[in-house]
């Protein structure tokens, strides 16, 4: 602008001259650079942010939570079938026995309850004998099969039994499922007998001999004879008969000073 002020200047007849062509692209570059000043974008730093995956599983976890307690209970996985014998026994009312019975086979599960070092002594057999698994009777009928050959072998024998008569008797117990009344009647007559013979010096204690899973030595029967003299008296038909089995209980209890 200051150079076409300075050519009108010089012009006498006082008109202002056109724009030299120098002026032109002078006037030309300072629009073109204002434009790129204006128009070039600024570079825009790339932030990365990291998702905190934990806080993301929480909320998730939360979430499955609500709609689980929101979800009504029909739309809920239905439960397993009970066994048949399980609803039996609810329905009867006799589900102690089912209990009673899963009790005693995690208790008889063999062959984990005989050790190993009789192998090879003169009492070999009967710990053979003692660990192998009898096979359960559940039925009614084989269950009193199994009562009734015990029961014949403790008659005959007021006294004492030998120790093959006591691993044939004990054996044939473990395969009474559920226990009944005579059952463990039966189970506290086999211990008592090992117990007398134990207290009079028939039998030697052996820890490596067991009898109804119980290691033959005298404290360890004795419990063992309490407790199913007690389990007896929970089976007793009347008041009079579980009072009595109580006292016999009490009467195999250890002696101690409390």
């Amino acid at each position: 602008m200051a150079e076409i002020e300075k050519e009108n200047q010089g012009n006498p007849d006082g008109k202002q001259k056109p724009p030299s062509s120098n002026a032109k692209k002078k006037k030309a570059k300072t629009k073109s650079d204002v434009v790129e000043k204006t128009s070039s974008p600024k570079p825009i730093e790339a932030v990365i942010v990291e998702p905190d995956y934990s806080e993301s599983q929480a909320t998730a976890q939360e979430e499955v939570a609500a709609d689980r307690l929101e979800k009504p209970k029909i739309e809920l996985p239905p439960h397993p079938t009970p066994a048949p014998e399980v609803t039996v026994a609810v329905e009867e009312g006799t589900i102690v026995e089912v209990v009673q019975r899963e009790h005693n086979l995690s208790q008889t599960a063999p062959p984990y309850t005989m050790p190993r070092p009789h192998r090879g002594s003169p009492d070999s057999s009967p710990c053979e004998d003692e660990e192998r698994a009898p096979e359960p009777a559940y039925e009614d009928e084989a269950r009193k099969d199994v009562i009734t050959s015990v029961q014949n072998m403790l008659k005959p024998h007021e006294g004492f039994l030998t120790r093959a008569q006591l691993v044939q008797a004990s054996r044939e117990l473990r395969r009474v499922t559920p226990y009944n009344f005579e059952a463990w009647r039966l189970h506290a007559d086999v211990l008592l007998n090992a117990l007398k013979q134990l207290e009079t010096r028939q039998i030697q204690p052996d820890e490596n001999f067991r009898i109804l899973t119980i290691p033959l030595r005298e404290a360890e029967v004795r419990d063992a004879a309490e407790a199913a003299l007690r389990q007896c008296a929970h089976y007793a038909e009347s008041e009079e008969k579980r009072i009595a089995l109580i006292d016999e209980a009490n009467s195999v209890r250890r002696k101690t000073w409390f």
